[in-house]
């Protein structure tokens, strides 16, 4: 509405937990770019252990398949 008009954004704000509260900060685009990177990784390290876990868990299985049962009773 300002005369000439002002452009908007866009905005970068990087929000994040801090003792159970939401805390942000404004970002320049520098920045954003920056941070868009890092959350990448982080997703990409995720998906990583994840599939370590994954790969963990299978050998755990079979080498649970693999060993001999004990008889009962």
């Amino acid at each position: 509405m300002a005369d000439p008009p002002r452009p908007h954004g866009p905005y970068f704000i990087w929000t994040r937990k801090v003792r159970a509260k939401t805390v942000g900060r404004w970002l320049s685009a520098d920045q954003a770019a920056e941070c868009r990177r890092w959350a990448d990784n982080h997703r990409r390290l995720k998906e990583l252990f994840g599939q370590l876990e994954a790969i963990g868990e299978a050998a755990l299985e079979a080498e649970r398949r693999a060993r001999p049962r004990r008889p009962t009773g």
